[in-house]
């Protein structure tokens, strides 16, 4: 059987198609091409400059089994978890304490005056979180947050 060679145009050296006589250096792979000639090319990765980049930690993710709270200017949304958490009501008390630079949330009755509804009950009986619009409180919140930090 006879082994084809081909030869490389960029520095003239021999690079075997057979498999077995010689292995590729791992910074090289095949690059795929119509015309049946093989070329080797490096990989980028091997390249590229890292310096200066940081590890970002896992805690910094999202999980989907922690309970949440999001805050955005304006609105404010429990996920399920946090939801379930509360014994699946659907309305909520928020607690603040400025001082400790602390808030509370916890569950409450809907006739109750300060209570906000948080969730509610789809067609299919499941618990769906609500947002809760509040421009006021969430800019507020923001800003005494901020002067106590």
């Amino acid at each position: 059987m006879e082994d084809n060679i081909l030869i490389n145009k960029d520095n003239g050296s021999e690079v075997p198609e057979n498999k077995t006589e010689k292995a590729k250096p791992q910074e090289m792979f095949t690059k795929p091409v119509r015309d049946g000639i093989i070329s080797y090319i490096e990989r980028e990765v091997d390249k590229f400059d890292f310096d200066g980049y940081e590890v970002v930690r896992r805690e910094w993710f999202s999980k989907a089994n922690c309970p949440a709270i999001t805050f955005k200017y304006g609105s404010i949304v429990l996920n399920v978890r946090a939801i379930r958490k509360l014994d699946e009501c659907s309305h909520i008390q928020f607690l603040l304490n400025l001082e400790k630079n602390s808030m509370i949330v916890k569950p409450s009755e809907e006739d109750n005056k300060e209570s906000v509804q948080c969730s509610r009950v789809d067609k299919y009986g499941k618990v769906v979180p609500k947002t809760i619009k509040g421009i006021g409180f969430t800019a507020k919140l923001y800003q005494d947050m901020k002067r106590n930090n």
